[in-house]
């Protein structure tokens, strides 16, 4: 957009916008962006201390699959137990998935959002000084001329339309810069969705696998199918 606008045109204002994003604002947003990234550290870290737990549980049931007298039940806890070493590995693959498509990236991106943020502040600051100087200048001038005993009506319509103009200015360069903020903001939420999109894309694809074992032909079927629903009476 061209900085020169006429005196006819209509500037942009703060009163434009729906959402304000202050520098309060700025800075609130990436103490949540980086307590994101340590909750999904702390995630995929859990993520490593159940599958070392169900690797442990499946290598029990192994032990009690082999036991002397078990041998009825053996190929049941032998299958069991391969469950548990597949949820263990997918798991590990969770883990990576979310350090290497979300923790990683998404920490990095913080770091740019944060100099993007800083020379827009530094930006704006500069601006809206340069802008008040010269306000305050005209101003002077106008208050200067209107304590003059004789005065030019045009010259004075001038000046004030002046002023005017340099008072819009300055509400275009609050409103650039809420826009900037907001835009910065917007951007980096969608950075958030994409690689949160992966995360729970991995997260489905792996529940889905891990599901494909009780179907037909996956394994245990039979095992499954001589037990009533699990989950009976926990919900009450």
């Amino acid at each position: 957009m061209n900085s020169k606008i006429s005196m006819n045109s209509i500037s942009p204002s703060t009163l434009d916008l729906q959402t304000l994003i202050t520098s309060n604002d700025i800075q609130t947003n990436i103490e949540n962006f980086n307590k994101l990234v340590e909750t999904a550290k702390n995630y995929r870290n859990a993520l490593c201390l159940i599958s070392d737990a169900a690797s442990e549980f499946g290598s029990a049931l192994e032990e009690v699959a082999k036991t002397k007298g078990s041998h009825n039940s053996g190929e049941g806890l032998m299958n069991a137990a391969g469950l548990q070493f597949l949820i263990a590995n997918h798991d590990q693959i969770l883990s990576k998935s979310i350090k290497q498509n979300f923790e990683i990236p998404i920490r990095e991106k913080i770091n740019d959002f944060k100099k993007d943020a800083i020379l827009n502040d530094l930006k704006f600051k500069q601006l809206i000084r340069e802008k008040l100087i010269n306000l305050k200048k005209r101003e002077k001038e106008i208050n200067k001329f209107s304590k003059l005993k004789t005065k030019n009506l045009m010259t004075y319509k001038t000046n004030l339309l002046s002023l005017t103009s340099q008072l819009d200015e300055i509400d275009k360069l609050k409103h650039d810069f809420y826009l900037s903020s907001f835009e910065l903001v917007q951007d980096f939420s969608q950075e958030i969705l994409n690689h949160s999109g992966l995360v729970v894309r991995s997260q489905l694809e792996i529940s889905e696998a891990i599901a494909k074992k009780g179907w037909s032909g996956g394994g245990l079927e039979n095992l499954i199918a001589n037990y009533g629903d699990p989950f009976s009476g926990l919900l009450d």
